[in-house]
């Protein structure tokens, strides 16, 4: 804290790698959340988006509109609003860089992939509003909360306990959590190990939805 010539009091503000407040110059810190904290915000989340994709699909519109609330990700937007309030930091730049190693990251997801590609089972095709919904609405979206749930833990338990209780959280929340596990693995090391960067995850799982949507085909209307 200082005084200027004006007497105007200023503060300068510094943050933690969770993006909550450090204390200085006396400053009282923001409210966080703890590993406990993080892990109920995540089970916020994902039931709040899971709320609104029901109340969407139970509406009773024309095809197109129908088409349009009942795509892929819309409901998931709920996650914006609800994050802000956990945690309002986690939109700030600090965590929407490109982070360090994530060419490397890509590259060994690229491999992932292709060997995904050879064991790939069947799938049912994805008509296209969810197939562009997956892709540029349900990645970052999901990153945010992979993001509220960790970083406490992180912060607080260490990087094991972080990784373990968000791959097995965001696993468990998938239709086929076995199926899902090395996904979810390999997106969790890509965050954590590329600073932190909400961006990089989301680039690659981005890249994994585009993975799986073409494998399974898509439909058109």
């Amino acid at each position: 804290m200082a005084i200027t010539k004006t007497g105007r009091i200023t503060v300068s503000t510094t943050y933690n790698v969770d993006g909550t407040e450090q204390e200085r110059d006396g400053v009282r810190k923001r409210r966080e959340l703890g590993p406990i904290g993080g892990i109920v915000a995540f089970a916020v989340l994902v039931v709040g988006a899971r709320t609104v994709a029901l109340l969407l699909r139970s509406t009773r519109l024309g095809p197109i509109s129908s088409v349009v609330v009942n795509m892929t990700g819309i409901a998931e937007l709920v996650i914006l609003p609800l994050a802000y309030l956990f945690n309002p930091h986690i939109f700030s730049r600090e965590f929407w860089h490109l982070g360090r190693n994530t060419w490397n990251w890509l590259l060994g997801l690229a491999l992932l992939i292709a060997i995904g590609l050879i064991f790939r089972r069947s799938h049912t095709p994805w008509p296209i509003q969810d197939a562009v919904g997956a892709v540029f609405l349900g990645s970052p979206l999901e990153e945010i909360v992979r993001a509220i749930l960790i970083l406490p833990v992180l912060r607080s338990w260490g990087k094991p306990w972080a990784i373990i209780i968000a791959v097995l959280a965001t696993s468990i929340v998938h239709p086929d959590p076995l199926a899902a596990f090395i996904p979810q693995l390999f997106l969790t090391l890509m965050f954590v190990n590329t600073g932190n960067s909400i961006l990089s995850s989301s680039i690659g799982h981005a890249l994994l939805n585009v993975a799986v949507v073409l494998s399974a085909g898509i439909t058109f209307m």
